[in-house]
């Protein structure tokens, strides 16, 4: 299970006594915590071709968007990542889990990168092994209990943005918490390649937020160093 630490107006976090810059999350209402009644979708989504609702997140008190399929192929939630830099590392992390599992193929995230004008960019001008990450051929584990996913990849020659997607099929129903697309390797987090996988570190709308698995040790400090 994942604890949420949610702390104000700091500049500098660290976990186990290790100081580390937190990074802005790119992605808009990362938390699901702000809901669009009207249309029935998280505030700064898109949603397509399914039946969206808010639920509990990865702890209590914590929300998660789940959703299903009504359209014949997939239902979607997209966000459109903009003012990204070319040939720049960024890591995506997002946690998921399968709460009603109707087929095999049920939940994949579905990332591709666009210039300026909105307009995919070719899958040959996809960095390494990046697009089998991005886009990969198979489907995620269809896991009932919450599952974590990170990525770090580069934006090539002329990307300018980020279409964001994440996708359910054949009947299933999925949850989706903690999305976190952050400049760097690892969250530009400081920690081990092992822990950047567990943790997040980013912030947002005046706090900084540490995802980390288990109970652990947070300590926090300002600009001048002192432990606050």
């Amino acid at each position: 299970m994942k604890k949420i630490f949610t702390l104000m107006t700091v500049a500098f976090a660290a976990v186990t006594a290790s100081p580390v810059l937190a990074q802005e999350n790119l992605l808009q209402n990362p938390t699901f915590e702000e809901w669009n009644t009207q249309y029935d979708r998280p505030e700064g989504w898109l949603a397509y071709d399914g039946v969206f609702s808010q639920v509990e997140g990865t702890t209590p008190d914590t929300y998660a968007v789940q959703w299903y399929q009504t359209g014949e192929s997939k239902a979607s939630i997209i966000q459109y990542v903009n003012g990204l830099s070319e040939l720049t590392e960024y890591t995506i992390s997002f946690d998921y889990k399968i709460t009603e599992i109707a087929s095999e193929n049920s939940f994949r995230n579905w990332f591709r990168w666009q210039n300026a004008d909105r307009e995919s960019i070719s899958n040959d001008n996809y960095i390494g092994s990046d697009l089998s990450v991005m886009q990969p051929d198979g489907f995620l584990e269809n896991s009932s209990e919450w599952r974590h996913v990170t990525m770090t990849v580069t934006t090539p020659a002329t990307a300018a943005s980020l279409n964001c997607g994440f996708r359910v099929y054949g009947g299933s129903t999925a949850a989706l918490a903690n999305p976190i697309m952050v400049e760097g390797n690892g969250g530009g987090s400081g920690l081990t390649d092992s822990q950047a996988a567990k943790t997040g570190i980013y912030s947002a709308n005046g706090s900084v937020y540490v995802l980390s698995d288990g109970v652990g040790t947070v300590e926090v400090y300002n600009l001048l160093g002192q432990l606050v």
